[in-house]
Order: C-alpha cells, then structure tokens, then sequence
C-alpha cells in the first residue's frame, strides 16, 4: 500500500485486503469499498481523478474574537453551548456521546457499561480510518 501513496489509488482488491486488516469481516469488504469509495467521491477526494484519492483543499475561515458584551445584547440566549468540546476537533459522533455522561446524579452500571462500550467503539472506528487515510496520503 506505501508504494502507491504517490502514485495512484490501489486496485479494488488490494484495497479491501487492506480493509480486512483493519478489522473489517471478509464477507462485508466488498460493501465496505463500496462505501469508502463512495463516501470519497461525496467528499471530493476523487477531484484529481478517480484513481487518485487526494484530500480537497479547504479555506479556512478566520473568525473574529467574541464581545462579552454582545451575548447579552439580545436578552441572553437559548443554551445549546457546547461545554467546549467543538473546540477539541473531535467528531461530531463523538461530541454527542460526551454530552451524553450524566453530570450530576446515579449513573447506572448498565447504562455507565453501555455508554463506554459505545464510546469506544466509535473511538476505534474514527483513529482506524484516520490511520488508514494518512497511509494514503
């Protein structure tokens, strides 16, 4: 797979060999290219052809530093803040999960167990596609 980073993207085959070594099911790495590739177009990352799987380029929107004083212009506001944790870069799956953890109160066992196994599957998935998308690149 290293070899082709600067050439062009690999065959379909050598492609879902890599798949089955991230953890994927042999039985569903056909389906699972066909997502990943998929999800590839939608994102523009097939732009410089569709053997070639380049990250687009993104503008980046430098927003300017918030006035205290015009929060409270408009009477205060809704809530919906986000504790901060848009800040951290995380995906947005994984922001939902956080806000999830009870902060005050019991939190069951079985819930507590749930959410855990949750979070860190979903952990799991996210680091093994980004290890998987700089192997590309």
């Amino acid at each position: 797979m290293k070899s082709t980073r600067a050439a062009s993207c690999p065959p379909a085959a050598a492609l879902e060999r890599d798949i089955i070594g991230l953890g994927v099911a042999e039985k569903q790495t056909g389906r699972a290219r066909q997502v990943f590739e998929r999800s590839a177009e939608q994102a523009n990352y097939f732009e410089h052809g569709k053997n070639r799987l380049v990250m687009p380029a993104v503008a980046v929107r430098q927003t300017p530093p918030e006035n205290p004083e015009d929060k409270n212009k408009n009477g205060g506001g809704g809530g919906g803040g986000d504790d901060g944790l848009t800040e951290l870069g995380l995906d947005p799956l994984l922001i939902a999960l956080l806000k999830k953890i009870p902060t005050s109160g019991e939190w069951p066992a079985q819930q507590r167990l749930r959410w855990f196994r949750t979070f860190a599957m979903n952990v799991r998935k996210y680091t093994m596609l980004l290890r998987w998308m700089i192997r590309l690149n």
